[in-house]
């Protein structure tokens, strides 16, 4: 009698075990597809924020220190990232000088993947473009009929690359912490 309470007990205690174990796998797998969607969502935030030209929301996808690019031209830090946008705000007026429908600017993020390193850092491999829109006047013979104040928008790649960006989870959220967009890896 005694060895079938042991027999009994060891099969509780490996069943118990089983299920612990099965338990936390599945968390884990739940954590980390919910953090699959919140590095996609940042990386999204990050590409309207800089085709916007909105600094706020842009230096809100990084780090307090974080950078973009390596070398010695690398911007890092809050300001510097400010500044990023601040150029490209001054570059879009000069280029939009005297235009009734401006040219517009694109990024375009493609092919990504997310590797993990661990709980609270992943790398984010991805191809990119940056896109300039010149509006051209629509087609006058039939088709796909625009409101008359839209133009359509022809494409012009002005950049492509392979990039590689370090993010972290800082408190609860995910920021980018190094953007290369220039990455050999």
């Amino acid at each position: 009698m005694f060895t079938r309470m042991l027999t009994g007990l060891a099969a509780a205690i490996a069943a118990a075990a089983f299920f612990t174990v099965a338990a936390a796998a599945e968390a884990d797998a739940v954590r980390e597809s919910q953090d699959r969607a919140a590095i996609e969502g940042l990386e999204w935030r990050y590409v309207h924020a800089i085709d916007t030209l909105d600094a706020d929301a842009y230096v809100e996808t990084f780090t307090p220190d974080g950078q973009i690019g390596t070398g010695a031209r690398a911007a890092k830090g809050t300001a510097a990232l400010r500044g990023i946008v601040a150029f490209l705000k001054q570059d879009a007026a000069e280029r939009n000088k005297g235009r009734t429908l401006p040219i517009e600017l694109y990024h375009i993020m493609t092919n990504s993947y997310i590797e993990f390193e661990d709980r609270d850092h992943a790398r984010v491999h991805y191809y990119w473009m940056a896109l300039y829109t010149t509006p051209r006047a629509p087609p006058q013979q039939g088709g796909h009929e625009r409101p008359p104040d839209e133009a359509m928008k022809q494409p012009t790649v002005a950049e492509a690359g392979r990039g590689l960006d370090h993010v972290v989870r800082v408190n609860g959220q995910w920021l980018i912490q190094l953007r290369d967009v220039w990455s050999r890896d």
